[in-house]
């Protein structure tokens, strides 16, 4: 990631999660904007991904009113290249352990 400073979430703004996605390749893909700046989207693949827990308020993800106000969202360093990330929005919980992520300049 070249600018650590696009992933940090600036305390007086309120964000939302547009995009949540483990996919197939074993990486979390997941993209958010804060309101008062709908245009500047965040990106983000975590590689090497595993979901350690997941909640949801409907089983279908596509039925959430996205985007989703998010709540907080965490890391914590664990052994190695390792971090566990934990995401909470309304109508969302996530928490996996990856490597860091890497920006993307396209949200995919």
């Amino acid at each position: 990631m070249s600018d650590r400073s696009d992933l940090v979430l600036q305390q007086h703004r309120v964000y939302v999660l547009r995009h949540f996605e483990l996919r197939s390749t074993g990486e979390v893909v997941c993209s958010g904007y804060a309101r008062s700046n709908p245009e500047k989207i965040i990106a983000a693949r975590f590689p090497k991904a595993e979901i350690i827990s997941s909640w949801q308020e409907v089983e279908d993800t596509r039925k959430l009113p996205w985007p989703l106000e998010i709540i907080s969202f965490r890391a914590v360093r664990l052994i190695g290249k390792r971090f566990r990330f934990s995401l909470n929005c309304i109508d969302l919980q996530r928490e996996w352990e990856s490597e860091w992520p890497e920006l993307l300049s396209e949200p995919e």
